[in-house]
């Protein structure tokens, strides 16, 4: 009897010593390192409905993972002009905060386009809410034929702290 008596406080000091071990692993570990930066990436703003006012020579790609628009422009004679909705899925105001046109691509001069957008820098999407972006290009070179005139259109969006 005495034997069993003396198994079962071995075994429940055996416990406490394994609980309080774990325990003290866990709670350092999660004092120390546990502490993290939540860094707040993208708002929730995506691209849709794009429309093509004036051609057919013109393929507008959106890529809403990069938040990015591909735009391939052929036959360029005077200004070409298309829209893209963005949509501002989330409850909390998106502002941009920049953007960008990269990897232009042309068989004509560059100095001769220029490429004009609706929304900016520092413009605000409330949530829920759509705003127009209406991209033009316009060519005030002379008309050639076949030309083509490609690039990228990137946004960063963040959150409206105000």
């Amino acid at each position: 009897m005495k034997n069993s008596i003396n198994y079962v406080l071995f075994i429940l000091v055996f416990i406490a010593l394994v609980f309080s071990v774990t325990f003290k692993t866990i709670y350092t570990r999660y004092k120390d390192q546990g502490v993290f930066e939540l860094k707040r990436n993208n708002c929730d703003v995506v691209f849709t409905n794009v429309i093509i006012n004036n051609t057919d020579d013109i393929k507008v790609k959106i890529n809403n993972t990069n938040k990015s628009i591909h735009i391939e422009a052929n036959n360029i004679k005077d200004k070409i002009e298309f829209s893209v909705d963005l949509k501002n899925i989330g409850n909390i105001d998106a502002i941009i905060k920049n953007y960008s046109i990269t990897n232009i691509d042309t068989n004509g001069d560059k100095d001769n386009f220029s490429i004009n957008v609706s929304l900016g820098q520092n413009q605000i999407i409330k949530g829920s809410q759509s705003a127009k972006l209406i991209v033009s290009i316009e060519n005030k070179g002379k008309n050639q034929e076949e030309l083509y005139y490609n690039f990228n259109l990137n946004y960063i969006f963040e959150e409206d702290n105000l």
